[in-house]
């Protein structure tokens, strides 16, 4: 399971890298994420019911985590701290080491960016973070409803999902393409009102924090 894994990781860290070299065309780029998901969904024993939800988990979060990425030590902060949530909760044999992988990056990028993520980096993020969730959850999905699912995963994604289900639904209001780039996210709103981008991170992993860890404690009934 753990190489479709990576071998999804190396199409999603491509195709960011791609676009971070030569402006790459979204639709592409998100074709290549959804390969990338459903390689790694193809053998991953859950139900049929799930994989369509849990396709398009992979799928956004991988783009959540590179949308989320708008100040320094940002998109790492969100991927650590919901991490170690995972880790503290039963689960630190993968998320404990990627938590600690992103903290030794987060020294180069926060509070002064001495090198950045770049789309390779975020989207890689978002992909591990969301195939490592669901690959230590397998065994109790089936316990799952479908309905309950999503509404689990988009508290699992936190702040990213969050920002960028928002930010699909405020374009598509303005009749505009969900790929159209914009001040709307909610780090930009905050930065716009006169916050210091440290302060901005501080908040925001607070934030992520609370509705990660709200989410593992309402899924924690399937866990016992």
């Amino acid at each position: 399971m753990l190489r479709f894994m990576a071998v999804g990781s190396t199409l999603v860290f491509l195709s960011g890298y791609w676009d971070d070299m030569k402006t790459l065309n979204p639709a592409i780029r998100l074709t290549f994420h959804i390969v990338a998901a459903g390689l790694f969904l193809l053998f991953l024993p859950v139900s049929l019911v799930h994989i369509p939800v849990c396709l398009l988990w992979i799928t956004g979060m991988t783009n959540a985590f590179n949308l989320i990425d708008g100040a320094n030590g940002l998109c790492l902060m969100m991927f650590i701290v919901a991490s170690s949530v995972f880790a503290a909760c039963g689960f630190p044999f993968f998320f404990l080491p990627v938590a600690s992988l992103a903290a030794g990056v987060l020294l180069w990028n926060f509070p002064r960016a001495k090198t950045f993520l770049g789309d390779g980096g975020t989207t890689l993020l978002g992909y591990l973070y969301s195939s490592l969730c669901l690959y230590s959850l397998t065994p109790f999905l089936e316990d799952v409803h479908v309905f309950e699912l999503p509404f689990f995963l988009l508290m699992a994604g936190g702040i990213p999902a969050a920002d960028t289900l928002f930010a699909i639904m405020r374009r598509l209001a303005m009749r505009k393409s969900p790929f159209s780039p914009d001040r709307g996210h909610i780090h930009h709103r905050l930065l716009d009102r006169g916050w210091s981008p440290v302060l901005t991170v501080m908040i925001l992993s607070v934030a992520q924090l609370l509705v990660v860890a709200g989410g593992v404690a309402f899924f924690g009934r399937f866990l016992v």
